[in-house]
């Protein structure tokens, strides 16, 4: 049972000499009012607003919980992550407003920690998804759009109590002027623990109730601006943040179980997206971020989470940063169909420590250059093809000689068929990779770092037809898929 309370005011600025809201979209990696053929020839899902919050979501992972394809699961460290088409999510690339996200260590995100209720949108692609997502979309690509700065002023409040213990309250503000828009919101989501089933029967390392070990509080922050500078330039500013700490349950069964607790878990991601508009022929959008993450991971000897004595409890430090820049001119050179390219430059930082020993460094870059071009043959027939290069450039870690640099050429075409107003049919073809991440590059365990040097990429082929027909509102899509994995 819970109890929600939720006042939404809005005021608007009655003016007719105010020129209507332009379209946001900085946070879109695939532009959708001007890239049709890219999603209509491949299985893309896409959850707006109005379903977000029927549903009353908390995080990105309940909003990505009802999306077909899509597994959620907890990890072993008590942290939400996902499977799509069986691809985990490591083989997958996640966005945050425009920007790639994931630990640089393992190439994993929790989407439990990420946002709050301000999900604006979310689009999901299943294999088949644009070369403007770059490398690492081996089994597909995860979008999450956060709520934009808006003009109208605006104050949001949510407060929700379960009988549990679980406690969630957002509030969020906005507003702003003919070239300055700003928005910003925090949310506290916290609980002692979770309670299990009345017909659980004990284990040996779970009596019944509350679970052990998985309470949580979890604090967000987020702000943005948004500005105007004239119809052909747009600034966006992003600032959001984490600050959390959780408990691990120990396996209820197991005679070794882990007695683990997260007292740090910080993330903070900062971006600059902006959009230049060059006469008709050309327009530019770029995105400039910083992601970085800090964790603290404590073993401790025993259920009572006191002391570390015994040889498996230790101190665990994380501390890892991703820096890079993205460009995405396009052109309208051809009568037949946009010319989308893709300039991208990642920077990976991952230090790691056990207890008081130093820090251990490893590093890799990540560059990346693709292009995509749209074919409007007729109003109802459209085909998009692309092709992109990927490089890895990983650096001396810890005292290991650096792996050699890895390369790989993705490709992918599409054709897409309107047959009216209600049916559609798409044929896809794509080759997709994903790199090596830093922990695979290098396994470091008790001090020693040993380094993989042989290790090459991960490639995927995937075929899909699919139809999708609409009738009076009714939608229906099919989709038949395989998808290939190798190395």
């Amino acid at each position: 049972t819970a109890t929600t309370t939720r006042a939404d005011t809005t005021r608007s600025l009655a003016d007719d000499s105010i020129p209507p809201e332009p379209p946001y979209t900085l946070s879109e990696v695939v532009v959708l009012a001007q890239r049709h053929p890219v999603n209509r020839a491949a299985t893309v899902y896409e959850r707006d607003r109005r379903h977000i919050e029927e549903r009353a979501v908390r995080s990105a992972g309940e909003a990505l919980a009802h999306v077909p394809g899509l597994y959620l699961y907890r990890t072993a460290r008590n942290e939400h992550t996902f499977r799509l088409r069986g691809f985990e999510q490591r083989q997958v690339s996640v966005f945050l407003d425009g920007v790639p996200i994931s630990i640089p260590y393992d190439g994993l995100v929790d989407v439990a920690q990420l946002a709050g209720d301000d999900i604006e949108r979310v689009q999901v692609s299943h294999g088949f998804s644009s070369m403007l997502y770059g490398a690492n979309s081996l089994g597909g690509s995860v979008n999450l759009m956060t709520t934009a700065p808006a003009r109208e002023p605006s104050l949001t409040a949510r407060l929700e109590h379960s009988d549990h213990g679980r406690t969630f309250g957002t509030l969020a503000a906005g507003g702003g002027t003919r070239q300055l828009r700003f928005s910003g919101s925090v949310a506290v989501d916290r609980a002692d623990a979770f309670r299990l089933s009345g017909d659980y029967a004990p284990a040996l390392n779970e009596d019944g109730g509350a679970r052990e070990n998985s309470g949580f509080s979890r604090k967000r922050f987020a702000l943005k601006a948004h500005w105007l500078a004239s119809p052909a330039h747009q600034v966006g500013v992003h600032l959001s943040g984490v600050d959390n700490e959780y408990g691990v349950p120990p396996n209820a069964e197991s005679a070794w179980a882990r007695y683990w607790r997260f007292p740090v878990w910080r993330r903070t991601l900062a971006s600059i997206n902006t959009r230049h508009t060059f006469g008709e022929r050309l327009s530019v959008r770029t995105v400039w971020y910083h992601d970085g993450y800090d964790n603290l991971l404590r073993s401790f000897d025993d259920a009572t989470y006191t002391t570390q004595q015994r040889g498996y409890a230790f101190d665990s430090e994380y501390d890892d940063r991703s820096r890079g820049v993205i460009l995405y001119p396009t052109l309208q050179l051809l009568p037949f169909g946009a010319t989308d390219a893709v300039i991208s430059y990642r920077k990976d930082v991952h230090r790691e420590r056990d207890d008081d020993e130093p820090f251990q460094r490893f590093a890799a870059a990540t560059l990346m250059l693709g292009i995509e071009q749209d074919v409007a043959f007729s109003p109802g027939l459209g085909m998009v093809a692309g092709v992109n290069v990927n490089l890895l450039f990983p650096e001396q870690s810890a005292g290991a000689p650096a792996a050699d640099p890895l390369r790989q050429v993705n490709a992918q075409w599409a054709l897409e068929h309107r047959h009216g107003p209600a049916l559609s049919t798409h044929v896809a073809v794509s080759r997709k990779s994903r790199f090596p991440t830093l922990k695979e590059l290098h396994s470091n365990r008790l001090g020693t770092s040993i380094p993989n040097a042989d290790l090459r990429s991960e490639n995927s082929l995937h075929a899909e037809v699919g139809a999708d027909l609409e009738i009076h509102g009714w939608y229906t899509g099919i989709s038949l898929f395989h998808s290939a994995a190798r190395d």
